[in-house]
């Protein structure tokens, strides 16, 4: 099993090799699109694979240090309506 945390009161428990990024992976493929047409937006320790490995990993501005490290850009927190911000400058 693999041990992570979202947030510091928070504790998740998965099988090995499960993760966010798996199951995106299974859904990017089910549709037919590659990892480099995907955003994913994330905080926490659970989001650092989807944010790494997305084609355009974002991190919320209270986002875990390892997650912000991982990814391609960094908005507001999610208390300054980051994904609105991510959303605004990356696709709209």
């Amino acid at each position: 099993a693999a041990v992570t945390q979202a947030v510091p009161n928070m504790l998740e428990i998965v099988p090995e090799g499960v993760n966010k990024w798996v199951g995106a992976q299974v859904l990017l493929q089910h549709l037919g699109l590659p990892a480099d047409s995907f955003m994913a937006v994330g905080d926490g320790g659970n989001d650092l694979e989807l944010v790494a490995n997305a084609g355009l990993g974002v991190a919320m501005g209270n986002a875990v240090d390892k997650v912000k490290a991982a990814a391609k850009a960094v908005v507001a927190s999610n208390d300054e309506h980051g994904i609105a911000e991510a959303f605004e400058k990356f696709v709209l």
